[in-house]
């Protein structure tokens, strides 16, 4: 599935708690011809561990829709954007329930804590 090394950095330490550095070790999904393309590497909270197999044998159906973006990239934005346009623009359900409710962030809990339902 994966790799991971302790980053052991006082400045790491000091700025964020320990944190992984994680590589893809399975490339099998990659399409043919595109093999010779090497995923990067992420940097995330030793918390992630705990989530990862959840997240890799999570049940995928035909009618997901899937954000993916950089941090700090307008992630909440998108994710808003995107709820309001596959529920026909119900601004009225969405100013009334919590964005978490409406749109999984999958690693969520493997950024904040594992307290997390």
């Amino acid at each position: 599935m994966f790799s991971y090394r302790v980053i052991d950095s006082q400045l790491t330490t000091d700025l964020h708690h320990q944190q992984i550095e994680i590589r893809l070790n399975d490339t099998a999904g990659i399409p043919d011809g595109q093999q010779k393309r090497t995923p990067a590497h992420c940097v995330i909270t030793p918390t992630y561990l705990n989530a990862a197999a959840r997240i890799r044998n999570l049940t995928v159906y035909e009618d997901d829709v899937w954000i993916v973006t950089f941090p700090k990239a307008g992630t909440t934005w998108t994710q808003e954007m995107v709820w309001l346009i596959d529920h026909d623009l119900d601004y009225g359900t969405a100013s009334k329930v919590n964005l978490l409710e409406r749109s999984v962030f999958l690693e969520y809990g493997s950024i904040v804590g594992s307290n997390i339902p």
